[in-house]
């Protein structure tokens, strides 16, 4: 199972659930001028949030398909239907003069930090769901991946938010919506062919 199509989907994954992550660092990075050190720890925070809520959703739909297996694929369908919504939402995001208009109000502090973290890693929860039928170990590099992910994505959006601002925004959105686009396709294909 640990293959390269398992850690394939394991990156693209982490990449479209840190399309969040990297936006609210290119945010901070244009408003905050915080230290290397940290970006970084706010880069570790994020990624363990992603962790996890990753592993919560794996653990819930681990234990509700073992008494339920029709919960299956009903879950399936839905996580489908989840990743195509945040597909779609992410490709579609609305730009005028082909610059999105956003207003950026970004405070500091720990409060804030753990309201970033629960926003950003609300939807890893759906994907912790989808990968139930990997086992304990497989579940853990999953979501470990994905930290990774995040984290690097955080420190790369802060650094362009520090540097361009928020003008290439609409990339990371469009990375994020393919990336969350073949994932439902992934999940359709597995659950009915």
């Amino acid at each position: 199972m640990l293959n390269v199509l398992f850690f394939l989907k394991s990156i693209l994954l982490g990449i479209g659930l840190a399309v969040d992550s990297f936006v609210v660092a290119m945010a901070n990075g244009m408003t905050d001028r915080q230290s290397r050190i940290r970006v970084i720890l706010t880069a570790v925070t994020l990624g363990i949030f992603q962790f996890a809520a990753v592993m919560i959703g794996w653990a819930i739909a681990h234990v509700a398909y073992t008494h339920f297996e029709w919960i299956k694929t009903v879950l399936s369908c839905l996580a489908a239907v989840v990743f195509l919504f945040f597909g779609i939402k992410a490709l579609s995001t609305k730009k005028d003069d082909g610059v999105e208009q956003i207003s950026v109000n970004v405070a500091t502090g720990v409060s804030v930090l753990l309201v970033q973290c629960l926003a950003t890693s609300a939807d890893a929860l759906t994907v912790g769901l989808t990968i139930e039928e990997y086992g304990a170990v497989a579940a853990v590099i999953c979501a470990a991946v994905i930290a990774v992910v995040t984290f690097f994505m955080y420190v790369l959006g802060h650094a362009a938010g520090k540097r361009f601002g928020m003008r290439y925004e609409h990339v990371a959105d469009t990375v994020g919506g393919i990336a969350f686009l073949l994932i439902a396709v992934e999940v359709i294909i597995t659950t009915f062919i």
